[in-house]
């Protein structure tokens, strides 16, 4: 696991601090694009980046609590024109 960076928090005078680890997973991306009249280029770009594990633990007062751990999924549609001069 990958430890991020630490996060404070502060609200209506209590203050706490969050920390957290992630995972890699495996990912794929599939992607394309147009030449439309040789002057315009469209792509289109799909990415599917697994489901890293995070888990975390908050401090706050003193009082350490373990967050439970979940998996996010990661995806990504990208989409890009361009114009040839």
């Amino acid at each position: 696991m990958v430890k991020g960076p630490t996060v404070d928090i502060t609200a209506e005078g209590e203050s706490a601090e969050l920390s957290y680890e992630t995972s890699s997973s495996f990912g794929f991306g599939i992607g394309g694009g147009l030449l439309i009249n040789q002057k315009i280029i469209i792509n289109l770009n799909y990415l599917d980046l697994g489901e890293p594990e995070l888990s975390g633990e908050i401090t706050a007062s003193g009082q350490n609590e373990k967050l439970d751990s979940y998996d996010q999924p990661v995806s990504l549609l990208l989409i890009s024109v361009g114009f040839v001069f």
